[in-house]
């Protein structure tokens, strides 16, 4: 007989479990794999993100999560919580870091990390920047 691989709740919610943390959760907790019978990774978005920041930055979760205390839970430019910031946009805060030496500067939510990376990740782009707008603020 083969594994149950998505169940059925009686209020209609399809769960999975994942197979790291093998903790039961909604199909929407999992990315796509078309080559998986289901259709979804067998891993949960919470620790495919876990992985992610472990291999790329070498972060593990409790680093992170000491880093987000230190922040008061907030993007460390705008403060937007991490609450607020999942409910937008269904993911944690984002590791800021530097590209050439790889060192982890903070936490930031996904517009003031792009807004960041945009500007060429430069205090001196930055203040130009910040310059142009007082310039031009309307009262």
């Amino acid at each position: 007989m083969k594994p149950v691989l998505v169940e059925q709740l009686e209020d209609g919610t399809a769960i999975k479990q994942c197979s790291v943390c093998k903790i039961k959760k909604p199909v929407t907790d999992f990315g796509i794999l078309v080559k998986a019978v289901s259709g979804l990774r067998y891993s949960c978005k919470a620790c495919d993100h876990k992985k992610h920041r472990r291999l790329t930055y070498n972060l593990t979760d409790d680093e992170y999560q000491m880093l987000l205390e230190e922040q008061n839970n907030k993007c460390a430019i705008c403060d937007i919580t991490q609450d607020e910031h999942y409910i937008k946009t269904k993911r944690s805060l984002h590791v800021d870091h530097d590209h050439n030496t790889g060192q982890v500067r903070g936490l930031l939510c996904n517009p003031c990390n792009r807004g960041i990376g945009y500007l060429k990740d430069t205090y001196k782009t930055v203040q130009r920047a910040a310059e142009y707008l007082l310039r031009n603020e309307v009262d």
